[in-house]
């Protein structure tokens, strides 16, 4: 799954996330994704809610986000799907990330051959950090 793209105008790769345009008015624009585990899970993208039906969807972003770097496709397959053989959960994983980039309507996992991440335009927040950072200094008040 290709999520960037080769433009002869800036020399190199740039995620699709980036618009096209003349290189000096291009920056990198950080999208922000809200992962909340505490409670019913949900997801938010800039604010907005993101309706993602696929529990394995959720699970999978939920991931990434707290591993902030790349896993390996095959672990993440075997994860999600331990009772199938590789072939299968593979196929079962590259379906769920299209269903997620369609829920999106933006790439939020930057994919290849070997490993996925969330994509270097996603910024992450999870409430399960902040509650652990909260914790930790004592400030329970922000522990919610």
């Amino acid at each position: 799954m290709s999520l960037g793209c080769r433009t002869a105008d800036l020399g190199g790769w740039r995620p699709l996330s980036v618009p096209r345009g003349r290189p000096q008015d291009q920056r990198l624009v950080m999208t922000r994704l809200e992962v909340r585990l505490l409670g019913f899970p949900s997801l938010r993208l800039d604010g907005r809610s993101v309706d993602l039906a696929l529990r394995k969807g959720l699970g999978l972003i939920a991931y990434l986000a707290d591993a902030r770097a790349l896993v390996a496709r095959d672990q993440m397959a075997s994860l999600l799907w331990p009772e199938a053989d590789a072939e299968v959960a593979r196929s079962r994983l590259r379906r769920t990330l299209h269903k997620i980039g369609a829920a999106f309507a933006a790439e939020v996992i930057e994919a290849d051959r070997s490993s996925l991440a969330l994509a270097p335009s996603v910024a992450p927040r999870v409430d399960t950090h902040a509650f652990e950072t909260a914790c930790a200094a004592g400030d329970l008040s922000q522990a919610r």
